[in-house]
């Protein structure tokens, strides 16, 4: 269903359970889907300050934001090989600032984590 965020400074994070990449794989990747309905009233500026933002994080640091429409479901792949040999925790932060909000939020779609083995 389509769910409101209409009270001012929202904050969420979900993570994905911590993951194993094995070493000596020779690719790793993190691919999912993301549609996104931000607020319409403010920047797509995501230096603006606190404007409404998605991001995709690794070990809690963003690798990318967007503070501009997703209106469709758009693929996203991050290239996960430099953490062969590690465990990483990766997942997703949203943000709405502090206007009235009339974006209906953010949605992550077709999670997958995988490597290809030597």
């Amino acid at each position: 269903g389509v769910h409101s965020y209409n009270f001012g400074f929202t904050a969420a994070t979900a993570n994905l359970p911590a993951i194993a990449i094995p070493a000596g794989v020779s690719a790793a990747f993190w691919k999912f889907s993301v549609k996104y309905d931000r607020d319409d009233n403010e920047s797509t500026n995501c230096n603006a300050g606190l404007v409404d933002r998605i991001a995709a994080t690794l070990g809690g640091q963003a690798l990318n934001q967007t503070c501009a429409d997703i209106p469709l479901f758009l693929p996203v792949t991050f290239d996960l090989s430099a953490q062969a040999g590690q465990t990483v925790n990766l997942g997703y932060t949203f943000f709405a600032g502090p206007t009235q909000n009339n974006g209906q939020g953010a949605w992550i779609d077709d999670i997958e984590v995988g490597w290809t083995c030597n």
